[in-house]
């Protein structure tokens, strides 16, 4: 696990690393408003990690989150704990697919091998040599 704290005028932002092994996850947090980092990061290391990163196998890591994710969020209520979960929940999941080398997006369904393509209308009046050119 590693962080790094930016400020860029009012946005306020924080960045972690979870590892495992030669892969790592990146989760980040970001703000117009100043966001506990400082507790957050307490409470990953303190509780998130011992918690959840004693998992070696990256399957039951995933298992493992998705519970422990839906426990925490519905019984948190300060900020910095709910910001905390979030940015490990983003780092989890780029653990996670990195792991199994795919992108978000296929995993979630978006990914599509091809895409219909069709002609619009404006060019009817050119030639052949013209379209072409465009």
């Amino acid at each position: 696990f590693s962080n790094h704290l930016y400020q860029l005028d009012e946005i306020h932002a924080f960045e972690i690393k979870v590892y495992a092994g030669h892969l790592y996850g990146t989760g980040f947090i970001y703000g117009l408003r100043k966001t506990p980092y400082t507790e957050a990061i307490n409470y990953i290391k303190q509780d998130i990690i011992p918690a959840l990163f004693n998992i070696s196998d990256m399957h039951h890591l995933k298992d493992n989150w998705h519970p422990f994710w839906q426990s925490y969020k519905k019984n948190e209520t300060d900020y910095h704990k709910l910001t905390a979960l979030a940015a490990v929940d983003i780092a989890i999941w780029d653990l996670y697919l990195k792991h199994q080398h795919i992108s978000l997006h296929q995993y979630l369904g978006a990914a599509k091998a091809n895409i219909a393509v069709y002609g619009t209308t404006g060019w009817l009046s050119f030639s052949l040599e013209r379209l072409l050119e465009e």
